[in-house]
Order: C-alpha cells, then sequence, then structure tokens
C-alpha cells in the first residue's frame, strides 16, 4: 500500500458530480425529461475551494482588527454571504437544474442566486456535505 493512494488534491481538483435528493424523501431529483439535478463540485482540498477559504478567513481576521480598532464588525448576513461565496466557489457545473419553472445555466451568478434563496437551505446542506467528504474525492 502507498500514501499516493490516498491523494484528495488531485479529486478535490477534478470534482463530483452530486445528485441532488429530495429532502424529505431522499429520491434523486430528475427533470421530467429524465435529466437529474446534478451538480459537480470540488473538492474542500481543491485549490480553488482553498484559495477562497485563504480569501474568506483573511476577511474575517481584517474585520476583527478593525473591531478592536473600534472601526468595524462583520454582520451575521456578510458572515452569511461569506460562506455562500465559499461553496459557490466549490461548484464547478450543473446540469438539469429548473428555478420557477425555468432551465437554468450554469453560471456563478446562478449558483449564487440558488444558494441564497431561503427556500433551499437543503441544497446548500447537500453541497456542502458532498464539498467536505473526502471519500468523494479518493480513488478507489
Amino acid at each position: 500500500m502507498d500514501l499516493g493512494m490516498f491523494d484528495v488534491v488531485t479529486g478535490a481538483n477534478a470534482g463530483v458530480e452530486v445528485v441532488l435528493r429530495h429532502p424529505a424523501t431522499g429520491a434523486e431529483l430528475i427533470s421530467e425529461d429524465g435529466v437529474p439535478f446534478a451538480v459537480t463540485v470540488l473538492g474542500e482540498q481543491s485549490d480553488v475551494y482553498q484559495k477562497a477559504l485563504k480569501a474568506s478567513v483573511n476577511r474575517r481576521l481584517a474585520d476583527q482588527n478593525k473591531k478592536r480598532k473600534g472601526n468595524a464588525t462583520m454582520t451575521v448576513e456578510e458572515i452569511e454571504a461569506d460562506e455562500i461565496a465559499l461553496l459557490a466557489a466549490a461548484v464547478k457545473s450543473w446540469r438539469g437544474i429548473k428555478l420557477d419553472g425555468q432551465s437554468l445555466e450554469f453560471s456563478q451568478e446562478n449558483v449564487r442566486k440558488v444558494l441564497q434563496d431561503k427556500r433551499f437551505p437543503w441544497i446548500r446542506a447537500q453541497l456542502m456535505e458532498a464539498v467536505r467528504d473526502e471519500g468523494n474525492f479518493i480513488k478507489s
């Protein structure tokens, strides 16, 4: 056995496709035309995610320094927006996604639109679970 077999970075950079599941039944979400609601995400050890994570932490540290000087504090809304931006950075592509009766092309703007939508906290939860699960990114 070789530790190289457990390289999560290479797999995290390649990404894994996640089929969204019904939040109550766990059934895979499939559109009327048979296309799954699938999202490809990068792992938290990917270069893209790590860069976004470091930027987020640096913003928070800078805010703490300003707070100590009496200049600023981050709001809950800013922290939530930061977390959404971090997860959005990990979304590489999608297919089959529809919103309010319309097909939704993949773009970072549309990713943020879906992730910010208060109706779908379960999407954020499913995607974050996939991003954090290193087992998704190790070749078996």
